[in-house]
């Protein structure tokens, strides 16, 4: 998610991600912590709302992290009912450390220089991937359909 994060606010300011096709990634996912690791799930959940709050622009934030709790709030009752205890927990314990975590990003938002209006960051998705997922059983990234997607920028 640090990947993401980093090229979310590079592009903010202004730099283009490039990318050569040829490269060679070697990357260990989850290796520290293993998947069904309720401290896994936690730091998931709560990195990514940190991931939302400080790189959406003002307009659209709340609406975003409103939805985004919607959808963690059905994903913890889904642990809930699979008898998944420790990783609810851990979905409601993000959202607490997020909460308490946010007024510490205020002071960086601020410094951040970045416009809050009119910057495209290409690589984002313009529809929900969970309606698609679930809905309309498109269940790989070439399934998705990225309108005004500008390869050049990606």
């Amino acid at each position: 998610m640090e990947e993401i994060d980093l090229c979310w606010r590079l592009q903010r300011m202004g730099y283009r991600i490039r990318l050569v096709p040829s490269s060679t990634v070697y990357h260990v996912g989850g290796a520290t912590l293993q998947r069904g690791n309720p401290f896994k799930t936690f730091l998931n959940f709560r990195n990514n709302l940190l991931l939302l709050y400080k790189n959406l622009p003002s307009r659209g934030r709340a609406r975003t992290l409103c939805y985004r709790m919607i959808l963690d709030g059905i994903s913890a009752f889904r642990f809930l009912f699979q008898g998944a205890f420790k990783d609810f927990w851990a979905v409601v314990r993000a959202h607490w450390a997020f909460y308490g975590m946010k007024s510490s990003y205020r002071g960086i938002k601020n410094k951040n220089k970045y416009p809050e209006n009119d910057v495209i960051v290409a690589g984002i998705y313009p529809g929900s991937i969970v309606v698609d997922f679930f809905l309309k059983s498109k269940q790989k990234f070439s399934d998705l359909d990225f309108k005004n997607r500008d390869d050049e920028q990606l």
